[in-house]
């Protein structure tokens, strides 16, 4: 039976299943058996496991290597006719996107780089424009579906690079990864005027957590709604340069 023999021959879903097998507390045999069926597509429980142990051994050693992490020996500035995005370059609201599913990225390298990577075109003074961020994300994820497994992780490893860069460079601005609060709210409205005041401060971090882009994005437009898509395409270095320079006035 025919297995992959590199990372661009597995797919993204089969990289994710992959681990979550290599979390599973399994004996050796357990563990080669839920991967060989994995990369077979096949029920661990198939007749085909019932080869002889030199055989079942001969198949492990040709699969050791997917429990392993890829590594990543090149760029991969473009792919399939999409070009990595500049990040210094991000919108605010390719940055929020990106930020929503940040604590759980592993499960989401095709939405990451559905939004870095992007159509371009030269313009008549021969600028690389990058196309708008107007498409539908859900038919760009499916095309990074089929990306090659070291694709998806360049694309995390340079973002969590730069991410990490910006948000040492504006921490006065973050609380654990969340824009501050910049807004009172009233207590009485959040969870009703009979609650204890420790239950209401965690009731209003609750909600501010949850809204917390929501909110930054609020204020930002002066709770006109119509402002906000404008905002949205704002280069997103630029926006939190102006809520520091803000910050140290105040």
């Amino acid at each position: 039976m025919n297995l992959p023999n590199n990372w661009g021959e597995i797919s993204y879903e089969q990289y994710k299943e992959l681990n979550e097998i290599k979390n599973l507390e399994l004996s050796f045999t357990q563990l080669y058996i839920e991967v060989l069926s994995l990369l077979w597509d096949i029920s661990p429980n198939d007749e085909v496991f019932d080869m002889d142990i030199d055989e079942f051994m001969d198949y492990t050693k040709k699969v050791e290597w997917v429990l392993r992490e890829p590594v990543i020996t090149k760029t991969y500035s473009e792919w399939n006719g999409f070009t990595l995005k500049n990040l210094n370059k991000l919108t605010l609201g390719e940055f929020i996107d990106i930020e929503n599913k940040i604590n759980d990225l592993d499960n989401n390298l095709d939405w990451l780089a559905s939004i870095t990577y992007k159509k371009t075109k030269i313009d008549e003074w021969g600028n690389t424009i990058n196309e708008p961020y107007i498409y539908e994300l859900d038919h760009r994820i499916s095309l990074f579906k089929e990306a090659p497994i070291p694709l998806l992780l360049y694309i995390k490893k340079e973002y969590l690079q730069w991410r990490g860069t910006f948000m040492d460079n504006y921490k006065e601005l973050f609380d654990n990864g969340q824009p501050k609060d910049t807004d009172d709210l009233d207590d009485e409205e959040l969870v009703g005027a009979d609650v204890k005041l420790s239950k209401i401060n965690d009731k209003k971090e609750q909600i501010m957590v949850k809204w917390s882009w929501e909110n930054l994005l609020w204020g930002l437009s002066g709770e006109d709604i119509i402002k906000i898509k404008d905002i949205f395409n704002l280069n997103v270095i630029y926006v939190f340069n102006m809520l520091s320079m803000k910050k140290s006035l105040t």
